[in-house]
């Protein structure tokens, strides 16, 4: 999956997000650390990843779109935990 964030920096880094905690505003992925990702940005970050699995078509990309709608519907937060 390294090769998708690699493809993808550029469309990620514009979406906003958090790293560690919420008083850190960031942009994108935190590579190596907790990104936080708010129920604002979902919908973008869902782009992304939509347009990474017509692409690539993996299933866990299917996986984590489901998560990403599921997390807008219900309007929470996702977290990721880095590479």
């Amino acid at each position: 999956m390294d090769d998708l964030i690699v493809k993808y920096e550029k469309e990620l880094m514009e979406i906003t997000t958090y790293f560690q905690v919420t008083t850190q505003p960031g942009r994108g992925l935190d590579y190596c650390g907790v990104t936080i990702i708010p129920p604002e940005s979902l919908k973008q970050f869902r782009d992304v990843i939509i347009k990474a699995n017509n692409e690539y078509q993996y299933q866990e990309l299917e996986a984590l779109i489901e998560k990403i709608s599921d997390a807008i519907k219900n309007d929470k937060y996702i977290i990721h935990y880095g590479i």
